[in-house]
Parts: structure tokens; C-alpha cells; sequence
């Protein structure tokens, strides 16, 4: 998984966080926006932070679209996966 998905940061942190398994665990994550009549994917370790992110406007490509909602999340065994 390449950049785009999580921030350089959290990639970088992946090798450790593995050590707090159960802490963060990865997901896929689905947003709908009412505003754009958008839904928004993504995957990352901490969806709790991300999604916090994305109703600020820290994402640049979804400031556009806030107010998101959370429709789906799925957890999964690894970032890969998710």
C-alpha cells in the first residue's frame, strides 16, 4: 500500500503499531457526503483519527465535501488487506 491511503507519519509507524495489536487495527471505511451527493473510500489504522481529519478539512480532496458521514467500516487483519 502506497502513500495516499494513511499520512508518510503513519506509514512509517506501521512497523511498531503491529506491536499494539488490537489498539489500532486496520480498516476500510466508507464516507457519504450530502453536500457533493458523494461517497469517499479509504483505509487507514486509525479510523478514529482519520475520520476526525476529514470532518476538519485536513484532507484537501474532501474539505470540499463536509459535513462526511461514516456509512461502512470493516475491520482487517492488516493495511494491505484493508
Amino acid at each position: 500500500m502506497g502513500p495516499g491511503f494513511e499520512s508518510q507519519r503513519d506509514h512509517k509507524r506501521l512497523s511498531t503499531l503491529k506491536k499494539l495489536r488490537g489498539f489500532f487495527m486496520p480498516y476500510t471505511y466508507i464516507l457519504f457526503s450530502a453536500k457533493l451527493n458523494k461517497y469517499y473510500i479509504g483505509a487507514c489504522i486509525n479510523l478514529e483519527r482519520r475520520f476526525y481529519e476529514h470532518t476538519i478539512g485536513h484532507s484537501k480532496f474532501t474539505r470540499a465535501g463536509i459535513p462526511w458521514e461514516l456509512k461502512y467500516k470493516e475491520e482487517y487483519p492488516t493495511l494491505q488487506e484493508a
